[in-house]
């Protein structure tokens, strides 16, 4: 613990950051290290080959003017929405399905959900979607969220795709 509070006061003096290195998610990342308070705070930063210049990504995009009508029921659409960021309601859906779906098969169940079938009418109209939208323009706050808590996530998900389907459709020999 000295050696910490030492290291702190020490860039705190100096005014400067420190420059480190840690491995997350299986990848060595640049972090930049800065007094806060009583403790330090820590930032990833990004390498260079993480940076691609704005050409590269950019130069590529047709050169477009959006329709006036859609913009303007898209600005009615985020004014409706509009409301406080609540950092504390934000809900990592991934890791709570992964918990939920590890506590099922603690339980002995098989947990997961089935896939739904695929989609066939992914093109939609966005002038019609814009449209819906605004028609449904009541703040989502509650029932998104009790919506989301239904939903299997996205952990649950992928989980489920990768693990067989059913001992069923083997075949019996003989």
């Amino acid at each position: 613990m000295e050696g910490f509070v030492v290291i702190r006061a020490a860039l705190r003096r100096s005014s400067q950051v420190a420059i480190g290195r840690v491995v997350m998610n299986m990848r060595e990342r640049m972090v930049a290290i800065e007094p806060r308070d009583e403790g330090m705070l820590v930032t990833t930063l990004r390498s260079h080959d993480d940076i691609r210049s704005e050409a590269e990504v950019f130069d590529a995009i047709p050169s477009r003017r959006a329709d006036a009508k859609m913009v303007e029921i898209a600005d009615r659409i985020i004014a409706q929405q509009a409301g406080p960021f609540e950092p504390e309601s934000f809900v990592d859906q991934y890791e709570e399905g992964l918990r939920d779906l590890i506590r099922r098969k603690q339980k002995g169940g098989g947990g997961g959900w089935p896939a739904p079938p695929p989609r066939r009418d992914n093109v939609i109209d966005l002038m019609d979607a814009l449209k819906r939208s605004l028609s449904n323009g009541k703040k989502t706050g509650t029932t998104a969220k009790a919506a989301r808590r239904k939903a299997p996530s996205p952990a649950a998900k992928s989980a489920e795709r990768t693990t067989p389907r059913s001992r069923t459709t083997r075949r019996k020999a003989g």
